[in-house]
């Protein structure tokens, strides 16, 4: 069973990044990831549109390469942790 896992891994990387991003995207959507509440008790304050809060499309491309290269990295260990079982 080790090979074949490590086979099919190795056949489908790109689409297992698709799901993998696909999933992330999922758990941020439905608030899984550990985000911080803040609770305001009602003073009034001026919105800004500073540049942590403004996403361009070259910060989202930036944040894609981002996350591509985690899923990269967790994809070499499990490679690696193969290597070692074997």
């Amino acid at each position: 069973m080790y090979s074949q896992e490590k086979e099919h891994r190795k056949d489908h990387k790109n689409a297992l990044k698709k799901v993998y991003r696909d999933f992330f995207r999922l758990c941020d959507e439905w608030g899984l990831f550990g985000k911080e509440m803040v609770a305001i008790n009602g003073s009034k304050f001026k919105a800004s549109n500073s540049k942590h809060n403004n996403y361009s499309q070259k910060k989202l491309k930036r944040q894609q390469k981002y996350l591509d290269e985690k899923i990269d990295n967790y994809l070499e260990e499990l490679e690696e942790n193969d290597e070692a079982e074997v």
